[in-house]
């Protein structure tokens, strides 16, 4: 999740916009700064998901303590920029090992 991101951001730094049909995002270890999510956004034409779980504490505790601040991360909260779907998976799952395990749940979730 992280490297797509990284990657959108790639790409709208290049310039592209709606290029990318649809993105969805499971327990992403990335942080809530707006600006970039908004970037981010402009470069999928269609859905951006932002699955997360507010069980997942391992994720939260080891992003907060790898950037040494008390910053939220999509994987454990909804983002607030308009255009991200936010599906909140806390009751299929519960830690970052139990997506691919959840996967089929995620999914009907998800309506695919």
């Amino acid at each position: 999740a992280r490297c797509i991101f990284r990657c959108l951001l790639t790409l709208y730094n290049a310039g592209k916009r709606g290029i990318i049909e649809n993105v969805i995002l499971l327990g992403a270890p990335v942080s809530l700064t707006d600006y970039k999510w908004a970037r981010a956004r402009s470069v999928v034409a269609g859905r951006f998901v932002n699955g997360y779980s507010t069980n997942d504490w391992v994720l939260g505790i080891v992003f907060r303590i790898g950037r040494g601040v008390l910053q939220n991360v999509a994987g454990v909260s909804p983002v607030s920029v308009p255009g991200i779907e936010n599906l909140d998976l806390s009751t299929i799952v519960s830690a970052q090992t139990e997506y691919s395990v959840c996967m089929k749940d995620i999914l009907a979730a998800l309506h695919l």
